[in-house]
C-alpha cells in the first residue's frame, strides 16, 4: 500500500488482460463447480474467454494474457481459432512478477499467448483455462470491469443439493442491468450490454463497475466468508495466528545478549517450527539485522513505561526496516512472518505495522492495526476489502491516539500524516470491526508565506514563512540530512512548486519547535507582478494546483474526489500609495476554499488563501464541486489592477 490492496482476490478477471482494445469484441463466461473430496467441499472454475475481431484497427492485438495467483491453480488451457481447436503448439510465455531490487519471489504468474496466425475481421479466439480454487474463504466473487471491448459476462455456480448458492451484487456506480436463472443445482447471472465510464482517480483499473460475490450455505449454514465482516474476522484470524513462536524469538535475542550466542532466522521463514531458528556460536557471524534486534530488546527491558517501549519500537522500525511494495502470494493480503521481516529487513506497509504489534504484543502492550485509503474518506456504507491501500498501527495512551505508520521516514512518534486528516480507517479488533475517523486537520494553512515590496524595486522584496504540517515535518526530517546547500535548494524548491513566479533567496531558519518552522528569506517578484507602463496585473489564482480533468468527469457516474493539495496562504504588504480594481471574494464548499481579501488601506494589504482538500462527494453534490471547481478556474484567468498614484 502505499498498499493493502486484495489484488489477489480479483486473480481470475479480465480487467488485467487487455488495455482498451478498438473494435475488439469481448465475452467472458465463469463456471464454478463445487463438489466433494473425500467429504470436504472442493471448487473449480472454468474461465472461458471469447475475442471477436469486428474492425480493421482490432487485428494487430494477437497477444492476450491471464493471470494465477496464489489462490488459484492453473489445471489446464485450451484454445481455438476460427472455432477450430489449436492442435499445434501456440506461442506461449510465462513470467513470475516480484520485486526486482529484491529479487522477492513470488508464485503470481502472468501467462502470455499469441495467435499464430494473423487474425481476419469477424475471426474469433477463444482460451479456456479451468483453475483450482484453494481457498474459498471469500470466493466465488467476480468483478465486472469497465472495459469497452467487453460486452456480455455471465457466471454460473454448480454444485449438487447439499449446497445453495446466493448471489450479491455490489454496484460502485449506477446499477447494472442483469437476470438470474436458477435450476436445482445451479444459479447463472448474466450481464449483457455493460457500461462504459471513464477512468477513475482511486483505482488502478479503468473504473470498476461492480462485482458479484456468492454466499454457499450447506445444511443452511454458510461455509465461506462472503460478507465483509466476516471476510474481515478471517483476516484477523490469519493475522493473529501468523507467528505464534515470536515472543520465543524474542527471548532467544535476550538470552544471546547474555551469553554472546546469536539465534539467527532464516530469510524465508514460514512456520512456526523451533528448528527455524538457527543457533550461530559464533558472534563474528552475527548479522546485522540481528544485532539491530538484539539491541532493541536489551533496551526495552530496561524500559519502564509502555509509551518508551512504543518509541523505541517504532523509532527501531523506521530505522531498520527499508519499506518497499510487495504484492507477494497470499502476503498479498496478508503481512509475513515478522521474524523474516526483521531477517530481510525490508518489507511492506502491512508487514512494518504488523511487527510493530507483534513487538508489542510481546511485552503485553495493548496495540491494533488499521486499514485505510491513503487518497479519500472510505463510505461506511460500502466497506469493501479492496478499497483499501494501506494499513498502519494504532497506540492509545489515555486519551491520546498514536497513528504508528513507518513507512514515511518524515513522520516521528507524535505526529500524524497529513493526508490521513479527514479521511477514517477500520479499525481491526476482535470481533468489533468499525470505521472511525481521523482528526480534522485545523484552521491554519500548513504553508503561510508574508512578502512586504516596493513596486519600484520588486526585486528587492522581503518575506517571512511560516511551514507546518507536512511542509515542517518534510523540513525537520531533510534538515538533519543534508548540507547547506542542499537544504536551501530543497526550501527552494518547496516554495516554488506551490507559489510559482516567485524567486526566494537567502533563504534562513529564525526558529522551529514541534509544530511550526519560521523562516525569512529575500524574495524577487517582478515575475509575480506583471508589469505595463501605466499598471501591475496580480493574478487572482497564483498558485501550482493539480486538479481531475473535469471534462472526464462529467458524465461519471461514480463519486467525486479531489486530488490533494496542500493549505496555503500568502499575504503582501504594498508600501505605495495605489489605485486598485478588482473584487474580494470567498468562494467555498464542502471543506474547500478560494478566497481573496483586499483591504484598501493607505498602504494596501492582498489577503489569498487556497485549500483544497481530498475528500469524497456524494453524487448529488457533484454538479456542485465542478461548478467550484470550474469558478476557481476563471478566477485563475482574472486579474487585480494595481495602479500606482502620482
Amino acid at each position: 500500500m502505499k498498499k493493502i490492496c486484495f489484488w489477489a482476490f480479483l486473480c481470475f478477471i479480465a480487467l488485467s488482460l487487455y488495455a482498451n482494445y478498438d473494435g475488439i469484441d469481448h465475452r467472458i463466461e465463469y463456471e464454478y463447480s463445487l463438489k466433494e473430496v473425500n467429504h470436504e467441499p472442493v471448487m473449480e472454475l472454468t474461465e472461458t474467454d471469447t475475442y471477436k475481431y469486428m474492425t480493421k484497427e482490432s487485428l494487430q492485438y494477437k497477444v492476450f494474457s491471464y493471470e494465477e495467483t496464489y489462490n488459484i491453480e492453473l489445471k489446464s488451457v485450451t484454445y481455438s481459432y476460427d472455432l477450430i481447436p489449436i492442435l499445434y503448439p501456440i506461442v506461449y510465455s510465462t513470467y513470475s512478477t516480484y520485486q526486482t531490487s529484491d529479487a522477492f519471489k513470488t508464485d503470481t504468474k502472468q501467462h502470455f499467448v499469441k495467435i499464430p496466425k494473423d487474425p481476419r475481421i469477424n475471426s474469433v479466439f477463444k482460451i479456456k483455462k479451468k483453475y483450482l480454487i484453494k481457498d474459498f474463504s471469500f470466493e466465488p466473487k467476480v468483478y465486472l470491469p469497465n472495459d469497452e471491448s467487453l460486452k456480455n459476462v455471465m457466471i454460473t455456480f454448480k454444485a449438487d443439493k447439499k449446497y445453495l448458492a446466493e448471489p450479491n451484487f455490489v454496484f460502485l456506480g449506477e446499477p447494472l442491468k442483469y437476470s438470474i436463472a436458477k435450476t436445482k443445482k445451479s444459479v447463472t447471472v448474466h450481464f449483457d450490454s455493460l457500461n462504459i465510464t471513464e477512468s477513475l482517480p482511486y483505482t488502478p483499473f479503468r473504473g470498476l463497475n461492480s462485482y458479484v460475490y456468492f454466499k454457499i450455505f450447506k445444511d443452511n449454514q454458510l461455509i465461506n466468508n462472503a460478507e465483509t465482516q466476516l471476510y474481515f474476522s478471517h483476516y484477523q484470524q490469519s493475522i493473529n495466528h501468523l507467528n505464534q513462536n515470536f515472543a520465543l524469538f524474542l527471548k532467544l535475542c535476550q538470552s544471546s545478549i547474555k551469553s554472546d550466542t546469536l539465534y539467527y532466522a532464516i530469510n524465508n521463514i514460514e512456520s512456526n517450527h523451533p528448528n527455524n531458528l538457527i543457533k550461530l556460536s559464533d558472534s563474528k557471524q552475527q548479522s546485522l539485522p540481528m544485532k539491530s534486534i538484539c539491541s532493541l530488546v536489551d533496551q526495552l527491558d530496561r524500559e519502564k513505561t509502555n509509551l518508551e517501549k512504543i518509541s523505541s519500537i517504532y523509532s527501531y522500525v523506521r530505522s531498520n526496516i527499508r519499506y518497499i511494495a510487495l504484492e507477494d502470494s497470499i502476503h498479498n493480503i496478508v503481512p509475513h512472518n515478522p521474524i523474516s521481516v526483521i531477517s530481510n529487513g525490508y518489507g511492506d506497509c502491512k508487514d512494518i505495522s504488523y511487527l510493530i504489534y507483534s513487538l508489542a504484543k510481546a511485552y503485553n502492550i495493548d496495540l491494533n492495526l488499521a486499514l485505510l485509503n491513503t487518497k479519500y474518506r472510505i463510505d461506511e456504507n460500502n466497506i469493501n476489502p479492496t478499497l483499501f491501500n494501506h494499513m498502519i498501527a494504532l497506540y492509545k495512551d489515555s486519551d491520546r491516539i498514536y497513528y504508528l505508520d513507518a513507512t514515511c521516514p518524515y513522520y516521528y512518534l507524535q505526529e500524524i500524516p497529513e493526508n490521513f486528516y479527514g479521511k477514517n480507517y477500520l479499525l481491526l479488533k476482535e470481533n468489533d470491526f468499525k470505521m472511525i475517523n481521523f482528526p480534522e486537520k485545523s484552521e491554519r494553512p500548513s504553508m503561510h508565506v508574508f512578502f512586504e515590496t516596493d513596486l519600484d524595486s520588486l526585486q528587492n522584496s522581503k518575506c517571512n514563512i511560516l511551514l507546518r504540517d507536512d511542509f515542517r515535518i518534510e523540513l525537520q526530517y531533510n534538515q538533519k540530512k543534508m548540507n547547506d546547500n542542499e537544504f536551501e535548494n530543497m526550501l527552494n524548491k518547496m516554495l516554488s512548486d506551490n507559489i510559482p513566479y516567485i524567486k526566494f533567496m537567502n533563504i534562513s531558519i529564525d526558529s522551529r519547535s514541534d509544530s511550526l518552522y519560521s523562516l525569512s528569506a529575500d524574495a524577487d517578484l517582478s515575475s509575480f507582478f506583471i508589469n505595463s507602463k501605466n499598471n501591475y496585473y496580480v493574478r487572482k489564482y497564483p498558485f501550482n494546483q493539480n486538479i481531475v480533468e473535469l471534462d472526464k468527469r462529467t458524465n461519471d457516474p461514480y463519486d467525486f474526489y479531489l486530488s490533494y493539495q496542500n493549505d496555503i496562504a500568502m499575504e503582501i504588504d504594498l508600501k505605495n500609495k495605489v489605485r486598485i480594481e478588482g473584487e474580494s471574494f470567498d468562494m467555498q464548499f464542502q471543506g474547500n476554499l478560494h478566497k481573496i481579501e483586499i483591504e484598501r488601506v493607505q498602504y494596501p494589504h492582498l489577503k489569498f488563501r487556497n485549500r483544497i482538500v481530498r475528500n469524497q462527494y456524494s453524487a448529488s453534490a457533484k454538479q456542485e464541486m465542478i461548478d467550484f471547481i470550474k469558478n476557481m478556474y476563471q478566477k485563475k484567468k482574472d486579474m487585480i489592477i494595481i495602479s500606482k498614484e502620482l
